[in-house]
């Protein structure tokens, strides 16, 4: 039942109708604690954000040649620990209805094809790129010298690495990779780790009877926690790269004349690209703010970006300092029948106290207190009527 509604019997109509909007009102000005996890963004992203998953199909037709097998072998070995999924379907079985169902048919069922797909913002699955199916292309797409660089720099703390997706002028390029690499460097100096980050070295030290930790703010490694930015150049001219370049792309439209700066934090997330011919200073300094204060915002859905496909194990280069805190459980009530006590020691002689009144009485009581009241309510209506002018 809405509140306006329940309490319309007592309030004027008006009253009743703002009454909701009066009470929201109220709960809105009250002060709220601005309490908010304390970790950076790039550090919580890369403790505790799973990368969103790549899905690979691979489509073929007939029984697969030796070709084809180490393809699928190279796919299923980065499955492992890339954030890529991969299905197999064999095209020559599949009815034309069949086909027509997938999400997308391939350009041509006789071929051997890989078609990626990435997950967009609202959980459906999005084509990529579409490959030839064979192990250099296989490999190309799991995996690439930049990304190899972008998972080095992040598993050993820089707060996030910029590369500069260079377009098809050089004096662009130059300028821009000048630009960039300039404004970082001026940036850095001038941002600070929040307060109240607490590290795992001192967490795991915390002691029994000590304050509660917030769970939050703990570091969940012993990775060193420091302001750094890495530029990375990336060239669109790289074959190694044509892979990474593609799902760029695809993740985000952009024109291949021009250069653009993308920061990669956490797990291989990255942050709309932003133009770099010019590059905008001010714009690279707030993308520096935003990924080194804390993170307000923990759910990652609600955060800005997309994943990168990245060939890398995260847990395992976490895995060799990660910090687990337990959190102390209240006592159980109702607990202590499962325990055996010690009989209770019998109390001295006392004088005796004045005997409380029965239930029976205390029944009577209530009875005659509301037999009162009727004739009370009822002697004082009678009294109204008498008084009442006759027609």
């Amino acid at each position: 039942m809405r509140l306006g509604r329940a309490l319309s019997p007592f309030l004027p109509p008006a009253a009743a109708a703002r009454f909701p909007v009066a009470v929201a009102l109220a709960l809105v000005s009250l002060p709220v604690p601005a309490k908010a996890c304390q970790v950076p963004v790039f550090r919580y992203a890369l403790e505790r954000w799973e990368p969103d998953p790549f899905h690979a199909i691979l489509f073929h037709p007939g029984e697969p040649s030796p070709e084809l097998r180490e393809t699928l072998a190279i796919l299923e070995a980065a499955s492992l620990h890339a954030n890529l999924q991969t299905e197999v379907h064999r095209t020559d079985t599949l009815t034309e209805e069949q086909l027509w169902r997938l999400e997308r048919p391939p350009s041509d069922p006789h071929r051997a094809v890989i078609q990626v797909f990435s997950h967009g913002r609202s959980g459906a699955r999005q084509l990529c790129l579409e490959l030839e199916a064979n192990p250099e292309n296989a490999a190309l797409l799991v995996d690439s010298p930049c990304r190899r660089s972008i998972v080095q720099s992040l598993s050993h703390g820089s707060s996030a690495v910029w590369i500069l997706l260079e377009g098809s002028g050089a004096d662009d390029n130059a300028r821009a990779w000048s630009s960039l690499t300039k404004t970082l460097a001026e940036t850095a100096p001038t941002l600070t780790i929040p307060e109240g980050v607490i590290p795992s070295a001192a967490a795991a030290a915390s002691r029994e009877g000590e304050a509660p930790l917030e769970l939050d703010d703990v570091l969940r490694s012993g990775i060193p926690l420091r302001i750094e930015f890495t530029p990375i150049r990336l060239s669109r001219d790289d074959p190694a790269e044509s892979a990474l370049i593609a799902l760029i792309d695809r993740l985000r439209p952009l024109d291949p004349a021009l250069p653009y700066a993308i920061p990669v934090f956490g797990r291989g997330r990255i942050l709309p690209p932003l133009p770099a011919a010019p590059l905008d200073p001010a714009a690279v300094a707030a993308a520096c703010r935003y990924l080194t204060e804390a993170c307000s915002c923990q759910v990652k859905s609600e955060n800005p970006g997309a994943d990168l496909l990245l060939n890398a194990d995260w847990n395992a280069l976490l895995d060799q300092s990660w910090v687990v805190l337990e959190k102390s459980l209240p006592p159980l009530e109702g607990a202590g029948i499962l325990v055996s006590d010690p009989p209770p020691t019998p109390l001295p002689p006392s004088s005796p106290s004045p005997p409380s009144p029965s239930p029976v009485r205390l029944s009577w009581i209530v009875l005659a207190s509301t037999a009162l009241l009727a004739t009370v309510f009822s002697a004082a209506a009678a009294v109204l009527l008498l008084r009442r002018p006759r027609p």
